[in-house]
């Protein structure tokens, strides 16, 4: 809390002077961005300290001179959420998405809570109607879909983005995305390994081998896809090449599961 206090002693005066009138030099746009901007750093400073309420509060007064500010909204959003109010953080978030539909932190404060919702309705008691759960599955869908158009270069979205389209049922799009992560980071092995799972789940197991055994001829000490090798081995009921594949996994990776 002393780092609030100093920033206070610190602010306050300027703070008050531009509340009150316009300080010399500055204009009335200028001015306002100024308080704003104090309010915004106090705000920022409260995060740090948990202090979540009062940040709120902070937030607020520079949403009352700046109220069309996106990243206020995306910021808040962020603290909403350390309070685990999805409900406020997803409101906020929206709002700033709508004044910046390029806010990719927005985006993906959106996407991590359509995310948990979904984890929380597959891991509820009571089960979710299927109307209820594809609503939230095709909003987190367009969450990543817009983190993977704002950047392009992002591991995370297109891995995530791939894992939705299987749950939507929908591997044609999934084996798009993961294809087009491949083309931007080829020696991904989480890429290669969903791509290949993705193809076994469609009973595709030949190509999945080749697909592993292209990317182990680059990477032979991944022993994560020599495991998925010796699955669709398993799968295609090649027993000699299962064996092969798990003994050269179990070389790398002294796992019970891999030498049983």
């Amino acid at each position: 809390m002393k780092r609030v206090l100093l920033l206070a002693v610190l602010l306050a005066p300027g703070s008050s002077a531009i509340a009150q009138n316009t300080p010399a030099g500055m204009t009335p746009a200028e001015a306002k961005k100024a308080e704003a901007y104090f309010h915004f750093s106090m705000a920022r400073v409260l995060d740090q300290e948990q202090a979540f309420d009062d940040s709120i509060k902070e937030y607020r007064k520079a949403l009352e001179v700046t109220p069309n500010d996106a990243e206020i909204y995306s910021a808040m959003a962020r603290t909403y959420l350390n309070q685990r109010n999805r409900e406020e953080a997803s409101k906020a978030a929206q709002k700033s998405v709508e004044l910046n539909p390029n806010n990719l932190g927005a985006h993906r404060l959106l996407g991590d809570i359509h995310i948990a919702t979904i984890q929380s309705l597959q891991n509820s008691r009571q089960q979710a109607t299927p109307a209820a759960f594809k609503e939230t599955l095709d909003k987190a869908i367009h969450e990543f879909e817009e983190i993977v158009r704002i950047d392009p270069t992002g591991r995370e979205g297109y891995l995530m983005l791939g894992q939705l389209y299987r749950i939507n049922d929908n591997p044609n799009k999934a084996a798009e995305i993961y294809k087009k992560f491949l083309g931007i980071e080829p020696s991904s092995e989480d890429g290669v390994i969903a791509l290949a799972g993705l193809s076994m789940e469609s009973n595709h197991n030949a190509e999945a081998i080749d697909l592993l055994n292209d990317f182990l001829k680059k990477q032979p000490a991944s022993d994560r896809a020599l495991e998925t090798l010796g699955d669709a081995y398993t799968s295609l009921g090649d027993t000699t090449g299962a064996a092969d594949a798990y003994k050269r996994a179990a070389a790398l990776n002294d796992d019970p599961d891999l030498r049983e």
